[in-house]
């Protein structure tokens, strides 16, 4: 497979370290791995993969200039409908930033990602699921990271997820549900079931994500004897919290 040594690092090792919540300098590590492999193999793809992990390296470190300079440093071709889902990945990254930082236009972004979304349809080169669902998916991201959670619970309701290629996507579509309807009255329910929906597609990401953690915590602290309340307790146990 073209451009493997890359992604092994970036969307394998990287975002798994992501996902189960280990130190940054674990996740940091296979960024310049990726980086490195990028720069042996000298092919646009590969910088694209790269530019990506690094960026989201320095996002979690809360390096937000140097995550701006390696994102405009980044090629954005779209010669080939695999360089536009790399690309649109990449302006996706742009508008987590903007959210991040407080600065800069996160909706133009999402809007030109959205754009290319369009032409691409439901891709999922790299495996990074580019494409029209996953763009609401990086709405809904940004949302949360923007502390909307409303907003973020009004685009979840408009996804369909079996429209989403990637399992690690739909997983964090489910989860990222989950934490925007725990965050609103009268939707505790609906917050269980689509941790549960996580649960099932990647028990790691939910188990140790610190994001998702927090959610179960906080939810299972007020958890309530009922049949919804049972289910959480036992995500709750298995995630180790209980």
């Amino acid at each position: 497979m073209r451009h493997l040594l890359t992604l092994l690092h970036v969307q394998g090792t990287q975002a798994w370290l992501r996902d189960v919540g280990a130190p940054l300098d674990l996740g940091w590590q296979a960024a310049v791995l990726g980086q490195r492999a990028a720069d042996t193999l000298d092919d646009v793809i590969d910088q694209q993969i790269a530019a990506f992990g690094t960026a989201h390296g320095l996002l979690a470190a809360g390096a937000l200039d140097l995550a701006s300079e390696t994102l405009a440093a980044a090629p954005r071709p779209t010669a080939t409908t695999e360089q536009m889902q790399l690309t649109g990945m990449l302006v996706f990254t742009d508008s987590l930033l903007a959210a991040a930082g407080r600065t800069g236009d996160g909706q133009a972004a999402l809007d030109e990602a959205a754009a290319l979304a369009e032409r691409v349809g439901e891709g999922n080169a790299g495996h990074f699921g580019f494409g029209v669902s996953n763009t609401t998916v990086w709405r809904m991201a940004v949302a949360l990271e923007a502390g909307d959670h409303a907003a973020a619970a009004h685009l979840a309701d408009t996804v369909t997820p079996t429209a989403i290629p990637s399992p690690q996507r739909r997983a964090a579509y489910w989860a990222d549900r989950g934490r925007a309807l725990a965050r609103i009255r009268g939707r505790r329910d609906d917050a269980v079931r689509a941790l549960r929906q996580a649960e099932l597609i990647s028990p790691a990401r939910l188990h140790r994500h610190p994001f998702t953690r927090a959610t179960l915590a906080e939810l299972a602290a007020r958890s309530r004897d009922d049949a919804v309340g049972r289910e959480l307790r036992g995500m709750a146990h298995r995630a180790g919290l209980r």
